[in-house]
């Protein structure tokens, strides 16, 4: 032994590790590797670290989900201890299990940018009850799939590249109150079936560009309460329905820069609550109706 060298000794019981052993450790080492890289994704992206997170594929979803057999999903794989501006909000059940309530994934320097499409998997977090991707680089389409997002109360799309129609199956979410489109890349028309939504207060689709068909008369029932309804900046054609007059709680009604025609319906003197009208840039025709809304005639400028 050359003086001044240290050699580790080996206990007398000891013997080299068998084949089996070593491919176990193997595995082990690359299965914690896996399962600790997508956590701290995901963790930096709940404590609102720049950076970016692929959902093409559902690359992503599958970490975020811990998925049972019978499909009741919707728990959380990395939930953070403490709630981020950026990032989701979760809850524990019964069980112990934490699952999202919130997803909220705001861009810029301190959030996360996403690229992709929403992935069919969020249909499985039945518990989710805000879903925010605005102005998130995101394209695709709205999935179907929320529709099975029965807790569902928010939707936020706004500023973002997400396009396709606006799925007849958000009906089904009966606990939708808000659902904001603004600026996004929506096609089709507005699905009749949303007058289902008897929570919905706050509708907004304005700038879509591409959004044609008429504003059906379905959307506007008995027991309506929309607060907020705004369209402008559209294809929409045909006449404003006369049905418009059940929301008694509007405060703002935005049809501008559309394709509508017809005369305004005399119904809009019922609205008392209306504070902000705007129908000017179509082809609607007549007056004001009524002396609730007299001062509201600088809208038609």
């Amino acid at each position: 032994r050359t003086p001044g060298i240290w050699r580790p000794t080996r206990p007398a019981c000891w013997r080299p590790p068998g084949r089996r052993a070593e491919l176990a450790a193997t595995m082990a080492v690359v299965v914690a590797v896996v399962v600790m890289a997508s956590v701290a994704a995901v963790a930096r992206a709940a404590e609102g670290d720049a950076g970016t997170l692929t959902w093409l594929n559902n690359e992503l979803w599958p970490h975020l989900l811990n998925g049972s057999a019978d499909g009741d999903t919707g728990t959380f794989a990395a939930c953070p201890t403490t709630k981020s501006t950026s990032g989701p909000t979760c809850r524990t059940g019964p069980d112990g299990v934490p699952y999202i309530t919130h997803l909220e994934l705001e861009p810029g320097p301190l959030g996360v940018v996403l690229s992709g499409t929403l992935p069919t998997i969020i249909g499985l977090m039945t518990r989710l009850a805000r879903l925010d991707v605005s102005e998130q680089p995101l394209s695709g389409t709205l999935p179907s799939e929320l529709g099975q997002c029965n807790a569902l109360a928010q939707i936020d799309i706004s500023s973002s590249n997400v396009g396709g129609t606006i799925p007849t199956e958000l009906a089904s979410c009966a606990l939708l109150d808000r659902l904001d489109c603004e600026r996004a890349q929506l096609v089709g028309t507005i699905p009749s079936e949303l007058g289902a939504l008897r929570n919905l207060a706050f509708l907004d689709v304005d700038a879509n560009r591409d959004l044609s068909g008429t504003v059906p008369p379905t959307l506007f029932t008995e027991d309506c309460v929309l607060d907020v309804l705004k369209l402008s900046d559209n294809k929409l054609r045909g006449p404003l329905p006369s049905t418009v007059a059940r929301c008694t709680l509007l405060t703002t009604l935005a049809v501008d820069q559309n394709e509508l025609d017809g005369s305004l319906p005399s119904e809009l003197g019922l609205l008392a609550q209306l504070t902000e009208l705007h129908v000017d840039r179509n082809a609607l025709r007549g007056t004001l109706p009524g002396a609730a809304l007299a001062a509201l005639a600088d809208a038609l400028a």
